[in-house]
Protein backbone atom coordinates (compact mmCIF):
# COMPACT_ATOMS: atom_id res chain seq x y z
CA UNK A 1 0.00 0.00 0.00
CA UNK A 2 1.20 3.45 -1.34
CA UNK A 3 1.64 5.71 1.92
CA UNK A 4 1.65 9.60 1.59
CA UNK A 5 4.53 10.44 3.77
CA UNK A 6 8.14 8.81 4.41
CA UNK A 7 8.09 6.08 7.08
CA UNK A 8 10.60 3.75 8.03
CA UNK A 9 9.27 0.21 6.18
CA UNK A 10 8.49 -1.47 10.09
CA UNK A 11 6.13 2.12 10.66
CA UNK A 12 4.87 1.87 6.77
CA UNK A 13 3.80 -1.76 7.90
CA UNK A 14 2.15 -0.95 10.91
CA UNK A 15 0.40 2.21 9.23
CA UNK A 16 -0.74 0.20 6.50
CA UNK A 17 -1.97 -2.51 8.12
CA UNK A 18 -4.34 -0.22 10.79
CA UNK A 19 -5.68 1.77 7.34
CA UNK A 20 -6.20 -2.40 6.06
CA UNK A 21 -8.10 -2.87 8.81
CA UNK A 22 -10.17 0.10 9.07
CA UNK A 23 -10.96 0.27 6.06
CA UNK A 24 -13.47 -3.16 6.88
CA UNK A 25 -15.81 -0.98 8.99
CA UNK A 26 -17.38 -2.08 11.50
CA UNK A 27 -15.99 0.00 14.00
CA UNK A 28 -17.84 3.36 16.13
CA UNK A 29 -16.56 5.80 18.69
CA UNK A 30 -19.27 7.29 20.07
CA UNK A 31 -18.42 8.73 23.42
CA UNK A 32 -15.71 9.81 26.03
CA UNK A 33 -15.72 5.91 27.92
CA UNK A 34 -12.02 4.59 27.27
CA UNK A 35 -10.22 1.77 28.80
CA UNK A 36 -12.73 -0.51 30.14
CA UNK A 37 -11.98 -4.38 31.12
CA UNK A 38 -12.96 -5.14 27.59
CA UNK A 39 -10.01 -3.94 26.15
CA UNK A 40 -7.81 -5.76 28.40
CA UNK A 41 -9.53 -8.88 27.62
CA UNK A 42 -8.58 -8.48 24.55
CA UNK A 43 -5.26 -7.36 25.01
CA UNK A 44 -4.62 -10.90 27.62
CA UNK A 45 -6.11 -12.20 24.16
CA UNK A 46 -3.35 -10.55 22.07
CA UNK A 47 -0.30 -11.65 24.21
CA UNK A 48 -1.83 -15.58 23.25
CA UNK A 49 -1.59 -15.05 19.85
CA UNK A 50 2.40 -13.08 20.54
CA UNK A 51 3.08 -16.12 22.76
CA UNK A 52 2.02 -18.45 19.68
CA UNK A 53 4.04 -17.01 17.03
CA UNK A 54 6.93 -16.76 19.19
CA UNK A 55 6.87 -20.56 19.87
CA UNK A 56 6.74 -20.50 15.97
CA UNK A 57 10.06 -18.70 15.69
CA UNK A 58 8.16 -15.64 14.30
CA UNK A 59 7.99 -11.91 15.15
CA UNK A 60 5.83 -10.11 17.30
CA UNK A 61 3.93 -8.81 14.41
CA UNK A 62 0.58 -5.93 15.64
CA UNK A 63 -1.37 -6.35 12.50
CA UNK A 64 -0.63 -9.74 12.39
CA UNK A 65 -2.32 -9.89 15.90
CA UNK A 66 -5.43 -7.49 15.54
CA UNK A 67 -6.08 -9.49 12.22
CA UNK A 68 -6.20 -12.92 14.53
CA UNK A 69 -8.84 -10.70 16.88
CA UNK A 70 -11.08 -9.39 14.46
CA UNK A 71 -11.60 -12.55 13.13
CA UNK A 72 -11.80 -14.88 16.12
CA UNK A 73 -14.59 -17.17 17.24
CA UNK A 74 -13.61 -15.01 20.49
CA UNK A 75 -15.21 -11.47 18.84
CA UNK A 76 -17.90 -13.32 17.08
CA UNK A 77 -19.24 -14.75 19.98
CA UNK A 78 -19.78 -11.68 22.13
CA UNK A 79 -19.86 -8.95 19.37
CA UNK A 80 -21.48 -5.50 20.26
CA UNK A 81 -20.05 -2.25 20.35
CA UNK A 82 -18.29 -2.42 23.51
CA UNK A 83 -16.29 -5.05 21.24
CA UNK A 84 -16.06 -2.64 18.66
CA UNK A 85 -14.65 0.25 20.73
CA UNK A 86 -12.40 -2.10 22.45
CA UNK A 87 -10.88 -3.48 19.12
CA UNK A 88 -10.66 0.13 17.43
CA UNK A 89 -9.05 1.58 20.39
CA UNK A 90 -6.23 -1.07 20.94
CA UNK A 91 -5.22 -0.85 17.31
CA UNK A 92 -5.15 2.94 17.34
CA UNK A 93 -3.27 3.03 20.24
CA UNK A 94 -1.18 0.37 19.72
CA UNK A 95 0.01 1.72 16.42
CA UNK A 96 1.17 5.03 18.54
CA UNK A 97 3.10 2.56 20.55
CA UNK A 98 4.95 0.90 18.02
CA UNK A 99 5.43 4.36 16.10
CA UNK A 100 6.96 6.02 18.66
CA UNK A 101 8.28 4.20 21.32
CA UNK A 102 12.04 2.00 21.58
CA UNK A 103 10.43 -1.00 23.66
CA UNK A 104 7.39 -1.53 21.29
CA UNK A 105 5.86 -2.64 24.75
CA UNK A 106 2.09 -2.58 23.71
CA UNK A 107 0.92 -4.76 26.81
CA UNK A 108 1.56 -2.21 29.78
CA UNK A 109 -1.72 -0.62 30.88
CA UNK A 110 -0.83 2.27 32.37
CA UNK A 111 0.84 3.11 28.87
CA UNK A 112 -2.29 2.26 26.90
CA UNK A 113 -5.16 3.78 29.70
CA UNK A 114 -2.70 7.53 29.63
CA UNK A 115 -2.53 7.23 25.58
CA UNK A 116 -6.35 7.09 25.33
CA UNK A 117 -6.68 9.92 27.74
CA UNK A 118 -4.59 11.32 25.17
CA UNK A 119 -6.65 10.49 21.75
CA UNK A 120 -10.13 10.20 23.78
CA UNK A 121 -10.90 12.21 26.56
CA UNK A 122 -12.34 15.41 25.44
CA UNK A 123 -12.11 17.22 29.23
CA UNK A 124 -9.82 19.52 28.71
CA UNK A 125 -7.36 19.34 31.10
CA UNK A 126 -6.23 22.95 31.72
CA UNK A 127 -8.07 25.36 33.69
CA UNK A 128 -7.98 28.98 35.34
CA UNK A 129 -11.11 28.73 37.47
CA UNK A 130 -11.15 29.32 41.49
CA UNK A 131 -15.06 28.15 41.10
CA UNK A 132 -15.87 24.70 40.80
CA UNK A 133 -19.76 25.58 39.90
CA UNK A 134 -18.90 26.69 36.40
CA UNK A 135 -20.81 23.25 34.41
CA UNK A 136 -23.50 25.98 33.44
CA UNK A 137 -21.10 28.03 31.61
CA UNK A 138 -19.29 25.01 30.02
CA UNK A 139 -22.44 23.58 28.53
CA UNK A 140 -23.83 27.08 27.75
CA UNK A 141 -20.32 28.06 25.92
CA UNK A 142 -20.12 24.27 24.11
CA UNK A 143 -23.93 24.55 22.89
CA UNK A 144 -23.03 27.34 21.03
CA UNK A 145 -19.26 26.90 20.05
CA UNK A 146 -19.21 22.96 19.28
CA UNK A 147 -16.48 22.55 21.46
CA UNK A 148 -14.98 22.14 24.89
CA UNK A 149 -15.11 24.67 27.17
CA UNK A 150 -11.72 25.99 29.21
CA UNK A 151 -12.67 26.61 32.95
CA UNK A 152 -11.51 30.11 33.39
CA UNK A 153 -12.51 32.98 35.71
CA UNK A 154 -13.19 36.42 34.08
CA UNK A 155 -11.51 38.88 34.80
CA UNK A 156 -12.22 41.70 37.63
CA UNK A 157 -13.95 44.85 36.32
CA UNK A 158 -14.19 48.15 38.13
CA UNK A 159 -15.54 50.53 36.51
CA UNK A 160 -18.53 53.71 37.50
CA UNK A 161 -21.87 52.83 36.90
CA UNK A 162 -22.44 55.06 34.05
CA UNK A 163 -19.42 52.94 32.41
CA UNK A 164 -20.49 50.14 32.86
CA UNK A 165 -24.42 50.75 32.11
CA UNK A 166 -23.03 52.01 28.51
CA UNK A 167 -21.05 48.78 28.34
CA UNK A 168 -23.87 46.66 28.59
CA UNK A 169 -26.13 48.49 26.22
CA UNK A 170 -22.85 48.85 23.97
CA UNK A 171 -23.41 52.29 23.34
CA UNK A 172 -19.88 52.64 22.14
CA UNK A 173 -20.29 55.56 20.62
CA UNK A 174 -21.10 57.29 24.11
CA UNK A 175 -18.65 55.28 25.68
CA UNK A 176 -15.90 56.62 23.95
CA UNK A 177 -17.14 60.33 23.78
CA UNK A 178 -17.04 60.24 27.41
CA UNK A 179 -13.72 59.08 27.89
CA UNK A 180 -12.11 61.66 25.59
CA UNK A 181 -14.04 64.19 27.89
CA UNK A 182 -11.84 63.45 30.31
CA UNK A 183 -8.68 64.98 30.96
CA UNK A 184 -7.35 61.87 32.35
CA UNK A 185 -9.01 58.52 31.60
CA UNK A 186 -6.70 56.77 33.97
CA UNK A 187 -7.53 53.02 33.76
CA UNK A 188 -10.81 52.70 32.81
CA UNK A 189 -9.89 52.08 29.00
CA UNK A 190 -7.98 49.00 30.86
CA UNK A 191 -11.23 47.54 32.45
CA UNK A 192 -13.09 48.29 29.39
CA UNK A 193 -10.98 45.99 27.85
CA UNK A 194 -11.28 43.27 30.19
CA UNK A 195 -15.13 43.88 30.32
CA UNK A 196 -14.64 43.62 26.42
CA UNK A 197 -12.97 40.28 26.56
CA UNK A 198 -14.82 38.39 29.72
CA UNK A 199 -17.80 39.01 26.68
CA UNK A 200 -15.78 37.58 23.67
CA UNK A 201 -15.95 40.87 22.27
CA UNK A 202 -12.69 40.72 20.12
CA UNK A 203 -13.85 43.30 17.85
CA UNK A 204 -14.28 45.57 19.93
CA UNK A 205 -11.19 45.30 21.48
CA UNK A 206 -8.98 47.85 19.12
CA UNK A 207 -10.93 50.61 19.72
CA UNK A 208 -10.22 50.80 23.50
CA UNK A 209 -6.09 50.80 23.31
CA UNK A 210 -3.24 48.04 22.21
CA UNK A 211 -4.94 45.03 24.09
CA UNK A 212 -1.42 44.01 24.96
CA UNK A 213 -0.81 46.88 27.28
CA UNK A 214 -4.03 46.21 28.38
CA UNK A 215 -3.29 42.74 29.37
CA UNK A 216 0.33 43.21 30.16
CA UNK A 217 -0.12 42.45 34.01
CA UNK A 218 -2.60 39.72 33.41
CA UNK A 219 -1.25 36.68 35.39
CA UNK A 220 0.04 34.36 32.01
CA UNK A 221 -1.94 31.38 33.17
CA UNK A 222 -5.14 33.32 33.48
CA UNK A 223 -4.97 34.79 30.14
CA UNK A 224 -4.12 31.86 28.29
CA UNK A 225 -6.82 30.09 29.68
CA UNK A 226 -9.03 33.31 28.00
CA UNK A 227 -6.44 33.51 24.84
CA UNK A 228 -7.38 29.51 24.65
CA UNK A 229 -11.75 30.06 24.23
CA UNK A 230 -10.71 32.34 21.34
CA UNK A 231 -11.29 30.22 18.18
CA UNK A 232 -9.43 32.76 15.77
CA UNK A 233 -12.80 31.83 13.31
CA UNK A 234 -12.68 35.56 12.34
CA UNK A 235 -10.03 37.88 11.95
CA UNK A 236 -10.81 40.21 14.90
CA UNK A 237 -10.14 37.24 16.86
CA UNK A 238 -6.89 36.48 15.21
CA UNK A 239 -5.72 40.01 15.65
CA UNK A 240 -6.51 39.31 19.53
CA UNK A 241 -4.54 36.42 19.32
CA UNK A 242 -1.19 37.77 17.96
CA UNK A 243 -1.75 40.91 19.83
CA UNK A 244 -1.60 38.89 23.15
CA UNK A 245 0.43 36.15 22.06
CA UNK A 246 3.89 37.39 23.05
CA UNK A 247 2.65 37.82 26.82
CA UNK A 248 1.57 34.22 27.19
CA UNK A 249 4.73 31.48 28.41
CA UNK A 250 4.27 28.14 27.34
CA UNK A 251 6.61 25.50 28.72
CA UNK A 252 5.23 22.48 26.29
CA UNK A 253 2.95 24.53 23.94
CA UNK A 254 1.85 21.33 22.09
CA UNK A 255 1.03 19.82 24.52
CA UNK A 256 -0.41 22.16 26.39
CA UNK A 257 -2.38 23.37 23.49
CA UNK A 258 -4.00 19.58 22.85
CA UNK A 259 -4.34 19.11 26.80
CA UNK A 260 -6.83 22.92 26.17
CA UNK A 261 -8.31 20.97 23.05
CA UNK A 262 -7.62 23.53 20.47
CA UNK A 263 -4.96 21.85 18.15
CA UNK A 264 -6.82 23.26 15.72
CA UNK A 265 -7.78 26.40 15.80
CA UNK A 266 -4.72 27.63 17.32
CA UNK A 267 -1.74 25.65 14.98
CA UNK A 268 -1.21 28.25 12.51
CA UNK A 269 -0.65 30.97 15.04
CA UNK A 270 1.72 28.95 17.40
CA UNK A 271 3.69 28.10 14.09
CA UNK A 272 3.90 31.55 12.89
CA UNK A 273 5.72 32.61 16.04
CA UNK A 274 8.38 30.00 15.56
CA UNK A 275 6.61 26.43 18.01
CA UNK A 276 8.60 23.86 16.26
CA UNK A 277 6.36 21.38 14.89
CA UNK A 278 9.16 18.72 16.27
CA UNK A 279 8.33 19.67 19.70
CA UNK A 280 6.29 17.24 21.68
CA UNK A 281 2.91 16.69 21.25
CA UNK A 282 2.57 14.06 23.57
CA UNK A 283 5.52 12.51 26.02
CA UNK A 284 5.08 9.59 28.99
CA UNK A 285 6.02 6.23 29.52
CA UNK A 286 8.93 6.00 27.25
CA UNK A 287 7.18 7.07 24.40
CA UNK A 288 7.77 10.39 22.91
CA UNK A 289 5.52 11.75 20.11
CA UNK A 290 6.65 15.15 18.24
CA UNK A 291 3.56 17.19 16.77
CA UNK A 292 4.65 16.66 13.27
CA UNK A 293 4.49 12.90 13.18
CA UNK A 294 1.31 12.83 15.14
CA UNK A 295 -0.16 14.88 12.20
CA UNK A 296 1.28 13.37 9.18
CA UNK A 297 -0.04 9.71 11.03
CA UNK A 298 -3.65 11.01 11.33
CA UNK A 299 -3.15 12.19 7.51
CA UNK A 300 -2.60 8.46 6.78
CA UNK A 301 -5.90 7.05 8.38
CA UNK A 302 -7.96 10.45 7.34
CA UNK A 303 -9.94 8.68 4.88
CA UNK A 304 -10.73 5.83 7.34
CA UNK A 305 -11.03 7.76 10.32
CA UNK A 306 -13.14 10.60 9.90
CA UNK A 307 -16.36 8.85 9.87
CA UNK A 308 -16.05 6.86 12.90
CA UNK A 309 -14.98 10.10 15.14
CA UNK A 310 -18.21 12.32 14.87
CA UNK A 311 -18.82 12.13 18.21
CA UNK A 312 -15.42 12.20 19.63
CA UNK A 313 -14.22 15.74 19.71
CA UNK A 314 -10.47 15.34 20.93
CA UNK A 315 -10.07 12.85 17.67
CA UNK A 316 -11.95 15.17 15.20
CA UNK A 317 -9.89 18.57 16.59
CA UNK A 318 -6.54 16.65 16.06
CA UNK A 319 -7.85 15.70 12.43
CA UNK A 320 -8.82 18.90 11.54
CA UNK A 321 -5.22 19.96 12.81
CA UNK A 322 -3.38 17.49 10.54
CA UNK A 323 -5.34 18.75 7.44
CA UNK A 324 -4.39 22.41 8.28
CA UNK A 325 -0.65 21.55 8.66
CA UNK A 326 -0.48 19.37 5.71
CA UNK A 327 -2.17 22.17 3.50
CA UNK A 328 0.38 24.52 5.27
CA UNK A 329 3.80 21.81 4.26
CA UNK A 330 2.58 21.64 1.07
CA UNK A 331 2.00 25.44 0.52
CA UNK A 332 5.37 26.12 2.09
CA UNK A 333 7.10 23.49 -0.10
Amino acid sequence: MELKHAWTPEHAHVISGLKTLLAKGGFVIEDTFFSNYTDRDYMYFQQGIFSQMRHAGKEQDPVHSWEQMLNSAFLSSRHHKKDQLSLFRIMLVQSLIYLFSQDKNAANFERYDNLCDFLLNDEPKISCCNHWNYYGKQREWQEKNHIPWVPVDQLVVRLQPDFMECLRQKDIAKLRFMLDFLSNPGEKPKNISFYLLNQEEYALLPLFGDPSKHFAKVKPTHLKCLWFNCLDRTEEEKAFSRAVFPLLKFHIPWQELHKAKRLSHKLDIMLDNGISPDCKVYSGNRINISLDKYLLFLDEIREELAPVVRETFTLRDDLAASEKYVLRISNQA
